[in-house]
């Protein structure tokens, strides 16, 4: 930061924080800007209708076509460009937005103690039998013997229905034994 002869520094600053501030240049609006291929006047015309989201494919054009519109008169109202992108166009189909996974759909890490003789029992049982068994996973064929467990447990205490006690209600630390 360099100092003028006849200012001082606080006068600097102050120049420089309103050289700052001052707003940009606001860019002239879409509505000025004057089509001057087919490709540009289809993408005026989906800016005019304003309809539900589509996925525009680019039209193949011809030489001439482009030298044809690029000698053609720069007005065109809407309407105009609405008719010449609707003949240059291909119709257009709408595509639903990509699925997304909620948070219920995520797995969940889990963590419970067992015997160790549960735990060779449980792994020896799937290696032995994964080639016999849709399970792809150690994590499958647990998640099958919970689900077994539960629905078997539901019919049995509950006519087959689903408990409704919130499962963030599990009591932590270790059980209290009387």
């Amino acid at each position: 930061m360099g100092k003028a002869a006849q200012r001082g520094v606080v006068e600097d600053m102050t120049a420089e924080q309103q050289a700052a501030s001052e707003p940009a240049a606001e860019p002239a609006p879409a509505s000025a800007v004057v089509p001057t291929t087919a490709e540009q006047l289809a993408q005026q015309a989906a800016a005019v209708e304003e309809t539900a989201p589509a996925v525009v494919t680019p039209v193949p054009q011809s030489p001439a076509a482009v030298q044809s519109s690029a000698t053609e008169p720069a007005a065109a109202t809407p309407a105009v460009v609405a008719e010449a992108a609707a003949a240059a166009a291909p119709p257009t189909e709408v595509v639903a937005p990509p699925a997304t996974k909620s948070p219920e759909d995520k797995p969940v890490k889990d963590s419970f103690y067992h015997s160790k003789e549960s735990h060779r029992r449980l792994r020896s049982t799937y290696l032995e039998t994964r080639h016999l068994t849709k399970y792809k996973s150690l994590s499958d064929f647990i998640s099958s013997l919970i689900d077994q467990e539960c629905t078997r447990l539901e019919e049995l205490y509950n006519n087959g229905e689903p408990f409704s006690t919130d499962p963030n209600e599990m009591p932590r630390g270790r059980p209290v034994d009387g």
